[in-house]
């Protein structure tokens, strides 16, 4: 048979081709159309009777130590808190201290990173700032030098009775913080290294040491942490 008697060949695409096109234009609006209409009877669903939008609903349960602040910013932004937490899906869940990838949440928003525990122990953080320091050294020297406790005890000894040898006039001072501490528990200043046996059992208290900043990034005056 000849090409043009062939269904589908290209004479008769080539005739049906405008009808086919607006067909085409035609399932698509209505597709789009009617997805339109999904998301608006979702947002309605959403909306109060009185034409609000549902407020935030937040699981405070963990909030432990930022509790206090984190009710008044709830009480201002008009969100809904559930102090005890909540069977539902919520929409944040606001942990004090750490967030685990075991925590039994599969919706929402978490204000923590998971993994975000060995960024705040002073050993783990310094030994991560130690690695990027090494690999960037010019974009990692704001972070000052440290020793890990009871480890590197002997080593930040020698290395503060070698600077001093070579600069007598050099009269450092020293920042002593827990591994675990925070808001200023347990922190003290030392002058020298023989006062960190004398003040806190170093053997039972995994610490990290390091130079005192003097000049440190404030905000309206005060020190701060992320």
């Amino acid at each position: 048979p000849s090409l043009s008697s062939v269904r589908g060949s290209p004479m008769e695409l080539g005739a049906e081709g405008p009808d086919l096109t607006k067909r085409l234009a035609a399932t698509q609006g209505r597709s789009r159309s009617t997805s339109r209409k999904a998301e608006s009877a979702k947002e309605k669903r959403e909306v109060g009777g009185r034409g609000q939008r549902r407020p935030v609903i937040v699981d405070s349960s963990k909030a432990k130590t930022s509790l206090e602040a984190l009710k008044i910013c709830i009480k201002m932004l008009k969100w809904k808190e559930f102090p005890l937490g909540r069977r539902l899906p919520c929409d944040i869940y606001w942990h004090g201290v750490s967030f685990h990838d075991s925590e039994n949440i599969f919706s929402g928003q978490v204000n923590k990173f998971p993994g975000m525990t060995d960024m705040v122990r002073k050993i783990t953080l310094s030994r991560a700032m130690r690695a990027m320091q090494e690999l960037f050294p010019e974009e990692y020297n704001f972070y000052p030098r440290s020793w890990i406790l009871p480890d590197e005890l002997q080593y930040f000894i020698a290395q503060v009775n070698k600077v001093k040898g070579n600069d007598p006039s050099w009269k450092p001072t020293f920042i002593v913080k827990p591994d675990g501490g925070c808001q200023g528990d347990g922190i003290y200043l030392i002058k020298d290294p023989s006062s960190i046996r004398v003040m806190g059992n170093v053997q039972n208290k995994p610490a990290v040491v390091q130079e005192y900043i003097s000049k440190p990034l404030l905000i309206d005056k005060l020190k701060f942490d992320i």
